[in-house]
């Protein structure tokens, strides 16, 4: 299925009819420096964050493999992680494959014992238990694409708040 390329044009934000889009400065997304193979986009739990706002802004992204080896062999600390990330006002796990590729049998590793409904009850489980929004992505590419966009709202709606200018980017925004 092809897809469409992620807009270059910036965040338009419009007070009184007037553009104000310099009014926000531009973000410095912060990546654990644990992250194997970091997104490459230009912008304390979690993988990423956003400079100045890491105690509200969190988004752990996961591979089809690390989220199954995280709810099997890791499943405590993986846990452990959840709870932390649920104290954030956003906070989003990223899977990088679809409830589809979830539901399927792992071929990736032959030693695999996990039951995709388990993995799959799992995480439905952790976005009841802890309000984790779970954004299941086609690809790592369309992933990267969804945390630069969800990274940057959530960024642009705090910043906006914090500094009294409402949280509205401009008329009719949703």
């Amino acid at each position: 299925m092809p897809t469409v390329a992620p807009t270059k044009s910036k965040l338009v934000i419009k007070r009184n009819g007037k553009t104000t889009t310099r009014l926000v400065p531009l973000p410095t997304v912060i990546v654990d420096s644990r992250e194997q193979m970091p997104y490459r986009f230009s912008m304390r739990t979690g993988d990423y964050s956003i400079s100045g706002f890491e105690d509200v802004i969190s988004l752990e992204r996961k591979s089809l493999n690390d989220i199954v080896g995280s709810l099997m062999d890791g499943r405590s600390r993986f846990l452990r992680e959840m709870d932390r990330l649920a104290e954030f006002k956003y906070k989003v796990l990223c899977i990088e494959a679809t409830r589809s590729e979830i539901k399927s049998p792992y071929t990736f590793h032959s030693k695999v014992k996990a039951h995709p409904n388990g993995i799959m009850g799992s995480l439905d489980a952790i976005a009841a238990r802890y309000g984790i929004t779970v954004h299941y992505g086609d690809n790592r590419l369309l992933c990267e694409e969804f945390a630069a966009s969800w990274l940057s709202k959530c960024y642009t709606y705090e910043w906006l708040e914090k500094n009294n200018h409402g949280r509205v980017l401009q008329e009719g925004d949703l």
